[in-house]
């Protein structure tokens, strides 16, 4: 997150004032413009991580591993498991 800055330096005197008739006392969020946002974790890399665990999980389910064995090993409730695999057929031959 940016650091703090008093809303006083920052912006011009007249938003300043308008800023305080609606908003003073408050914490606001100020949004990047939406032309320069990017989606969630796509600048540090958790999406990317976040997408090959979920990948691991998926082939892992289809080589016959349990919901409760994965689970277990990745950390993750049961339900997020079941929810990650849900459609995902298991090979019949890798059991």
């Amino acid at each position: 997150m940016a650091q703090y800055r008093n809303a006083k330096e920052v912006l011009p005197a007249e938003l300043f004032s308008t800023l305080q008739r609606y908003a003073a006392g408050m914490q606001l969020y100020v949004p990047f413009p939406e032309e320069t946002r990017a989606a969630w974790g796509s600048r540090n890399g958790t999406r990317r991580d976040f997408e090959e665990r979920n990948r691991q999980i998926r082939r892992l389910y289809q080589q016959g591993a349990s919901v409760t064995q994965i689970a277990h090993e990745y950390h993750l409730s049961w339900e997020t498991v079941r929810k990650l695999v849900r459609g995902v057929h298991r090979n019949p031959i890798a059991r």
